[in-house]
């Protein structure tokens, strides 16, 4: 069974509703913003279920060298970039890595829960 852009977003919003709020210049409160790399990371720490089912049908490889063009952080990515509820933007992460994921391309999509 296929997972859809919808369930996906549904799981990653229990996540993306509870991110730490900081505060910015001028005292205005907002979410901070995730990578799907992240959220992934998250998700599998939390239990979430999406997990088995993006594993079952995506395998485990995340970033470069994961050896698939398509993986489960690949596929958050896709169906929040998606979303009217989620905020996105774009970062270039040609010189940046997070521990143990080397990004598969020349940016990475920012994401947070629209206000």
């Amino acid at each position: 069974m296929s997972v859809t852009h919808e369930e996906i977003v549904q799981s990653c919003m229990r996540l993306l509703s509870r991110v730490e709020m900081r505060k910015r210049r001028g005292g205005k409160r907002e979410r901070v913003f995730l990578t799907a790399y992240q959220i992934w990371i998250l998700l599998q720490e939390k239990g979430n279920p999406i997990c088995q089912t993006l594993d079952n049908e995506y395998g485990t490889a995340v970033g470069k060298g994961g050896g698939k063009n398509v993986g489960p952080a690949q596929r958050i990515g896709a169906a929040l970039e998606g979303s009217d509820r989620i905020e996105t933007y774009h970062l270039d992460v040609r010189h940046l890595s997070l521990p143990g994921i080397q990004p598969s391309g020349i940016s990475c999509g920012l994401f947070r829960a629209r206000e």
